[in-house]
């Protein structure tokens, strides 16, 4: 299967131009050179049955005086033998075959009842005589065969629809590569470029509608940037006075005063992974960190420091979004606490030139299908549907994953269950 626009647009101008061919060589056979074998094989038919005739009325000596006189002629050649012309291997070309076939439709044609093709392309025809045998060649000298002529023409015509498809499709191919880089160029809403509305109509069309959807991405990513702020500014005000309310609660069952304070930590961290979430991570710097400092600070988010067991290099060092990572593996750590069981491990090294950072946990875990499915936003396990969580842990992960090109990966084995974030390299360096 051809993919490629350029591939697809010259087999089309190739295969158009050679089944117009085809059908013109068809044409021309049944138009121009079946008229012309027939025509040549009526006169061909008269010539014979009239030197036949001749012949017939004459003695011996003088057919073969009449005979001799016609082979001294330069373009005709006559044989007077009882077996036919030798070096008869050659097989009749189109024409020749149509000129046979119109001789044998000719009245009388039983007067011509023997052929022969020599190798230089001349017909051999036997008289209709008894005594002597006559072979003779009517043709007046050795021509081109006209189909060898129209394949030559079609040879032709094929290279240059070949060669003017190649010019014409880059013609059109050049705009379209332009777009295609240019396109590329679009990683984020700050670098999306003007495209040039140059080119065959249709791709300036193109151009153009990307170019109208390019201030319309700008335009809501303002729009969300100005919602997200005055989000978190509205929620997080009342939140903080509420958090002051319940300090200076002294004379409230310490229990209850407990309970709303942990309520208000629960929706202050769902509000985090909220914006997270609708912020990504595609607009964050890349930047070298060492990956212990990466490690240290997402057991530090997730509250997990002296109880995760670790593996990794402590001079290894990666150029990635640090701070999203650090998010990342914060709540692939989260989640092994609260839905899996101890022993916890984190790891990082390098596999191939990437950098695989993989959270395991002792747990029994959930299929990896199913947890893929919960790399959607929002969707919860059963047994997270009565904690704390937004449903938006794995989500996260994944989006810094492709937000560094890479992927997240799960896996369950005997031994537990891992989630895996593979980046790919180079992103790596080791002092020295």
């Amino acid at each position: 299967m051809i993919k490629t626009f350029h591939m697809q647009t010259l087999a089309v101008m190739l295969g158009t131009n050679i089944a117009a061919l085809l059908l013109s060589l068809v044409l021309v056979s049944v138009i121009v050179l079946r008229p012309a074998a027939e025509i040549g094989a009526n006169i061909t038919a008269d010539i014979l049955n009239a030197l036949a005739r001749s012949l017939d009325r004459l003695d011996s000596t003088e057919q073969v005086m009449v005979l001799q006189i016609l082979d001294e002629r330069e373009y005709l050649s006559v044989k007077v033998a009882s077996t036919p012309p030798e070096n008869v291997d050659s097989a009749p070309s189109l024409f020749g075959r149509f000129f046979l076939q119109a001789l044998m439709q000719q009245p009388g044609a039983s007067a011509v009842p023997e052929w022969r093709l020599d190798d230089q392309d001349r017909f051999w025809m036997r008289l209709p005589t008894n005594d002597p045998p006559v072979w003779v060649s009517i043709r007046t000298r050795r021509i081109a065969d006209p189909v060898r002529g129209l394949l030559a023409i079609f040879a032709v015509a094929v290279l240059a629809a070949v060669v003017g498809g190649i010019a014409l499709q880059r013609r059109v191919a050049r705009p379209l590569t332009l777009l295609e880089q240019q396109v590329d160029r679009m990683e984020n809403v700050e670098n999306l470029p003007v495209l040039e509305e140059t080119g065959p109509r249709e791709i300036a069309a193109v151009s153009r509608a990307l170019n109208r959807m390019t201030q319309r991405i700008r335009q809501a990513e303002a729009d969300r940037a100005i919602m997200l702020a005055g989000v978190s500014h509205d929620l997080r005000t009342p939140l903080t006075k509420l958090r002051l309310s319940l300090a200076m609660l002294d004379d409230v069952d310490p229990d209850l005063v407990g309970g709303a304070r942990r309520q208000v930590d629960r929706i202050e961290a769902m509000l985090v992974q909220f914006f997270d979430h609708a912020r990504g991570f595609e607009d964050e710097p890349e930047r070298l960190a060492r990956i212990g400092e990466i490690l240290r600070s997402a057991l530090d988010m997730a509250g997990a420091t002296g109880r995760v067991e670790t593996s990794f290099r402590e001079d290894l060092e990666v150029t990635v979004k640090k701070d999203a990572l650090v998010r990342a593996i914060g709540n692939l750590l989260g989640n092994a606490f609260v839905h899996g069981a101890l022993p916890v491990r984190v790891s990082a090294d390098i596999d191939g030139g990437d950098l695989v950072l993989a959270v395991s946990d002792g747990g029994s875990g959930m299929d990896p299908a199913d947890a893929e499915a919960l790399v959607r936003p929002f969707a919860r396990g059963n047994s997270a549907r009565t904690g704390d969580g937004a449903g938006l842990g794995l989500a996260i992960a994944d989006q810094v994953a492709r937000a560094h090109g890479g992927s997240l990966r799960f896996a369950r084995s005997p031994n537990g269950f891992t989630a895996t974030i593979r980046i790919p390299g180079p992103t790596a360096s080791q002092d020295t």
